[in-house]
């Protein structure tokens, strides 16, 4: 994730093929669907799909259901539980994606 954080912090769009898990299906498969990671914009917005890092070290991605002014309300399209995650914890947002070779804008 080093490079690809650097990558992000010149302006580089980056592909990506997520993390191992199953809380964003349908919309991405396990081990199958890459995603494109594009640099923060100044603020994110409800339904975005940002890539975020806790402090433990964990990299998640899920998506924003709610903005609040000092933090976001994300939840996995796979999941019920509800995450408080603020701004500062976020690293990329998603884009695009790939699914059986073709590029899906976000």
């Amino acid at each position: 994730m080093e490079l690809v954080q650097e990558r992000l912090a010149v302006g580089q769009k980056v592909r990506y093929l997520p993390f191992a898990g199953t809380s964003m299906m349908p919309m991405l498969r396990q081990g199958r669907d890459a995603v494109e990671l594009s640099p923060l914009p100044q603020r994110l917005k409800k339904y975005d799909l940002p890539v975020y890092r806790y402090p433990s070290g964990k990299y998640v991605m899920h998506r924003i259901i709610k903005v609040k002014e000092d933090h976001y309300i994300c939840n996995g399209d796979n999941r019920l539980e509800l995450e408080k995650i603020p701004h500062q914890w976020m690293i990329a947002v998603v884009s695009a994606f790939t699914r059986d070779g073709k590029r899906i804008e976000v």
